[in-house]
């Protein structure tokens, strides 16, 4: 996914490459809202020949004063005048409905990019979602949606519009003398390429800045949520915090300082050198006019016409310049929406076949040789895995933390699907099911669950989107959670906002949270039910409320839970014991203490830390 834009040199090859995204960009546009896009284009376009229109009547007025002079023949004159200032209310009315359609459009554009930013966002598995490269791809698009898309449509427009103005006015000038038409064009191209070379260097420091610019998010993030507040506070660390982020930004005011110094030098030089010029081809028409070569409307006109042309000439120049530079952006916005998707079921849409799979609940899990490795590294997370599981069963995982237990729970829901090995649903292949489908058949809690900064209905009804608005199916969830009075403790009962990141907001307590992420799981009719880490923010008498109610839930499903507390597993079906990506051992709580292994060794170590063994009593 990574496009190395660092060595791109500025060639006539690249700016030709600039303009090859020119109809994905104006795809972008039509989409975004075609209606204000053709009413913008319309109004641009009138608006380009408006100029040249106006500078032919104050050519005629002045030659039409000059001649009738003294005389009282005035009213060809004021006719010309009428259409002048008809000319020119009608421009402004066409420049204030310009602003007004563009300021609305602008929104438009931003929420279409944002709205395929996050699209694309929800196919990336899992292994995608956490690289680092994908991540700054993301960051780059994120900071560019709002207005990078706009300022190219903008920069397309003015092109448009320049255009349209440049050749209306220059063949005025190449009706007299075409020299001074395609030197006043030739001009800007002198310095063309500084300019692009410029705006290349600015992309490359912005480009390497993503990174740091992540770094700042992070830190900003330290020094403002609650989540860290109290460490902050107490360790001292705000000072440590707000000093590394000085330093990013001073690094960055330091770049930009670079950046404005070369621009202003360019921009001097460019201005003299332009303005040298131009006085040149003035002093020349006024020449022309000296010796009667051209009337005193010519005159008038020619100038104007001048600096109308090289103004525009100037102007396409620039927008040229920022739209190679603004490419380089968008690239990157390209890039992200272009990544490769490694859709599990991109081989089972418009199978008819396949779609039939798992249409009744989920009665067995097989595990067969399964193997796993993260991305970018060569040590094996999971190593030839293998088990069964039927309807009515448990299982635990255990093991010392890193022994592969999370991730042969992320492998079960496809969060990972590129393992060696076959997992298998009801007897099918896992990855001929649909993830849909396999979703909607699985509730589970996280070990890093999600806090909803949102209201309780949220919180506990987006386990089961299509229930949202079903009160009573909430109520019971949170029951089954052992929050049974927790709707009637809350001011505004399901629709109290939870936290304290909005206006009005309730905070619970760590186990409150932990309960209602549960609730949020026993929300979805599920067949399979998994909880990673359930009981690690509740006292052990919390604790054995909420397996007791997690085993009368799932006694003819299927259940799978992860956790460091043994004394939930004497109830479990089978325990699965892992060390190193390896099962070492399996069987029941009685087996396994019986076989004298690893989990024998580690609940007895556990029991020393308690004055009494405390047992769920189911």
């Amino acid at each position: 996914m990574q496009v190395d834009q660092t060595d791109k040199s500025v060639s006539l090859q690249n700016i030709i490459f600039a303009f090859s995204y020119w109809p994905r960009i104006f795809l972008f546009l039509w989409r975004a809202n075609y209606v204000y896009l053709i009413f913008i284009l319309l109004i641009s376009l009138c608006r380009g020949l408006i100029p040249a229109v106006l500078l032919l009547a104050t050519q005629n007025i002045v030659n039409s004063v000059s001649e009738t002079m003294g005389t009282v023949n005035f009213s060809s004159t004021a006719e010309t005048v009428l259409l002048f200032i008809a000319l020119t209310i009608f421009n402004e009315f066409l420049s204030i409905l310009e602003t007004h359609l563009t300021s609305i459009y602008k929104t438009n554009i931003s929420n279409h990019v944002n709205v395929e930013i996050f699209e694309k966002v929800g196919k990336l598995c899992l292994e995608d979602f956490e690289n680092a490269e994908v991540q700054d791809q993301l960051q780059r698009s994120q900071q560019e949606a709002n207005y990078r898309p706009f300022e190219i449509f903008q920069q397309i427009l003015s092109i448009f519009t320049g255009c349209v103005t440049l050749f209306s006015s220059a063949a005025i000038l190449i009706n007299w003398n075409w020299s001074i038409a395609l030197s006043l064009g030739l001009i800007p191209i002198l310095f063309f390429f500084a300019y692009l070379h410029l705006g290349k260097k600015e992309f490359v420091i912005h480009y390497n800045r993503n990174p740091r610019y992540r770094k700042s998010w992070y830190l900003t993030y330290l020094l403002t949520r609650d989540s860290s507040f109290k460490e902050a506070k107490l360790y001292q660390l705000h000072g440590h915090f707000l000093n590394d982020y000085q330093n990013i930004i001073n690094d960055f005011l330091n770049e930009d300082k670079f950046l404005a110094k070369k621009r202003t030098i360019l921009s001097l030089f460019s201005q003299i050198i332009s303005n040298v010029l131009i006085g040149g081809i003035i002093m020349y028409i006024a020449f022309a006019a000296f010796k009667g070569e051209i009337n005193l409307g010519n005159l008038v006109a020619y100038i104007s016409a001048v600096t109308l042309t090289y103004n525009n000439s100037q102007n396409i120049m620039f927008n040229i310049v920022n739209i190679c530079k603004n490419n380089l952006y968008i690239e990157q916005l390209f890039s992200f929406l272009d990544y490769p998707v490694k859709e599990v079921d991109n081989k089972v849409i418009g199978n008819k076949v396949n779609n039939k799979i798992l249409k009744k609940p989920i009665e067995s899990i097989e595990f067969r040789n399964v193997s796993f490795k993260y991305p970018e590294t060569d040590h094996y997370a999971l190593k030839n895995v293998s088990f069964s599981l039927k309807k009515g069963e448990t299982l635990a995982l255990v093991g010392r933390n890193g022994s592969g237990k999370s991730t042969l729970v992320k492998l079960l829901t496809l969060l990972y699907a590129n393992f060696e090995g076959d997992i298998l649903i009801n007897g099918r292949n896992i990855k001929d099911i649909p993830p849909t489908k396999l979703y909607s058949e699985i509730g589970m809690v996280f070990q890093d669950f999600v806090q909803y900064e949102m209201s309780l209905r949220n919180n506990v009804g987006f386990g089961d989107i299509e229930n949202l608005e079903n009160d009573v199916k909430i109520k019971k969830s949170l029951f089954n959670a052992g929050l049974p009075n927790l709707t009637e403790k809350l001011p505004q009962k399901l629709e109290t906002q939870l936290g304290k990141y909005f206006q009005e907001g309730s905070q619970l307590s760590g186990g409150q949270w932990q309960r209602v992420a549960i609730s949020r799981a026993f929300m979805r009719d599920a067949s399979l039910y998994i909880l990673d880490e359930p009981s690690a923010s509740l006292d052990p008498k919390a604790e054995a409320d909420i397996f007791q109610r997690f085993y009368t839930l799932v006694a003819n499903k299927i259940g799978i839970f992860i956790s460091h507390r043994y004394t939930t597993l004497r109830y479990a079906s089978k325990i699965i014991v892992l060390e190193e990506g390896e099962i070492v051992e399996e069987g029941n709580h009685y087996e396994l203490m019986e076989n004298e292994g690893l989990y024998s060794e580690l609940y007895n170590l556990q029991m020393k830390h308690f004055q009494k063994e405390e047992v769920i009593d189911l």
